[in-house]
């Protein structure tokens, strides 16, 4: 998913977490849909995601937790409960590599930024992650954005 965190004249920063269904299959094809489970709780005021996955010679969930990501959206109530969950897994390994990335930019000569209301800009367009490149290591390196209109926009790691 691409979320929007800020928008200038010159650019937006746009952040990249994987989609939740996807972290789940990875989870399932790695642990098995019995292998794995999350559970969630609020501390200090936060909420919390632990995602558990079996450990066979004690017969126990072993947890790790993770709090949630705070990101703009139309939902905050969900976004805590998705970002907890994927920041928890990414410590399994699932979807780590897209959580690391951070934010990223996009300059205005990429992608369309007009002046909305009260003067403020936001991007003038849809994007989608049409495709990672990775190093020989498997760290991503560059993002490919398709735009609404099929125009492409590339995101290179310096």
């Amino acid at each position: 998913m691409v979320l929007i965190v800020e928008t200038s004249e010159d650019a937006v920063r746009v952040r990249v977490i994987p989609r939740e269904p996807s972290v789940r299959q990875i989870l399932d094809d790695t642990y098995g849909p019995g292998g794995w489970c999350k559970r969630q709780y609020f501390a200090d005021g936060q909420l919390w995601c632990a995602v558990g996955v079996y450990c066979p010679a004690t017969g126990e969930y072993v947890y790790k937790d993770a709090a949630a990501i705070p990101l703009p959206c139309r939902d905050p109530a969900l976004m805590r409960t998705t970002t907890s969950f994927l920041a928890a897994a990414s410590i399994w390994g699932a979807g780590r590599d897209v959580m690391e990335l951070g934010n990223l930019l996009l300059k205005s000569t990429q992608v369309p930024i007009v002046q909305g209301e009260r003067e403020r800009y936001r991007l003038n367009t849809s994007l989608r992650v049409d495709r990672f490149a990775r190093d020989e290591a498997g760290r991503i390196t560059m993002v490919q954005f398709e735009l609404a209109d099929g125009k492409k926009a590339l995101w290179e790691k310096t």
